[in-house]
């Protein structure tokens, strides 16, 4: 048989080196879309492009029945290739369908996978959550434990402090610390409060009750210039015992913390020390 090969439409026009293009069969239903190159195996395999093959073979082998039936050739051998193609057409279009089908589950387990990877994403953050929370309470717990166990130290110099002031308190002797004297100072220079007094302290353990009265800013005819210290009486649960009038020598003694503190105790500190005999007539 022979057989002539026209020329091709567009053969002489430039080639198209561009990274889409038509394609080949987009007479069909392929027609007005523009694919890249990387995706045209993409799109051979896609529904739209199995049409225009399947419209394709009809077409061709409706154009050979009609060539075969005008020239009156019946051949054999063509029938059988037409049967064989159309016996590989329905293969084609069944493994497509298969395909389809595969495309289909995967797309639907994907999709479940995606579901999974969120459930367990969001299990995640609950976890790192809960850790975080842990980790907080940790440490306050941690942070807690330390207050408290400072507390305990300072609770227990506090007891030791007050069982030596107790100690201290029967004696005859009395240290007193004064805290806050600029604040008390300033008080006492406005009149807002003249004086301070101390704790009570005794002089034995069933001797008289005392203690002692301040004016930071004097008194009387101290006022602005001294500072006034007043031994004061108080009621006790012992005074029928005691001797009255109170007439036992007292001592005032304002310690030189200056001095002992900056030379750390080399230089002899310049306590003021004053002693007196209280006047049973005053």
């Amino acid at each position: 048989m022979n057989e002539t090969f026209s020329k091709c439409d567009g053969a002489d026009e430039p080639l198209d080196v561009s990274d889409e293009r038509s394609c080949p069969l987009d007479i069909y239903d392929c027609r007005d879309i523009q694919i890249n190159r990387n995706s045209l195996q993409e799109h051979y395999l896609s529904e739209q492009h199995q049409r225009s093959l399947v419209r394709r073979t009809q077409q061709f082998i409706e154009s050979t029945n009609d060539d075969s039936t005008k020239t009156n050739i019946d051949n054999d051998k063509e029938n059988t290739s037409v049967q064989s193609t159309y016996e590989k057409l329905s293969i084609l279009t069944q493994n497509i369908e298969t395909i389809y089908d595969t495309l289909d589950q995967l797309s639907s387990d994907v999709h479940q996978c995606n579901n999974q990877n969120c459930i367990l994403a969001s299990e995640l953050k609950d976890i790192k959550d809960a850790q975080t929370l842990e980790n907080a309470h940790i440490s306050a717990s941690s942070l807690n434990q330390n207050v408290l166990r400072h507390d305990m130290i300072d609770l227990k110099e506090q007891i030791n402090i007050e069982n030596e002031r107790i100690h201290d308190e029967h004696n005859g002797m009395m240290v007193w610390k004064i805290t806050d004297i600029h604040e008390k100072r300033t008080d006492a220079q406005s009149e807002r409060k003249t004086s301070v007094y101390s704790y009570p302290f005794y002089t034995s353990k069933c001797g008289y009750k005392l203690c002692l009265r301040l004016y930071l800013n004097g008194d009387g005819a101290a006022r602005d210039t001294h500072l006034s210290l007043f031994l004061v009486i108080l009621r006790g649960e012992y005074d029928a015992l005691l001797e009255w009038p109170f007439s036992y020598r007292v001592s005032f003694c304002l310690c030189d913390q200056r001095t002992m503190i900056e030379t750390n105790g080399t230089t002899e500190p310049k306590h003021i020390i004053e002693s007196f005999r209280p006047d049973p007539n005053s």
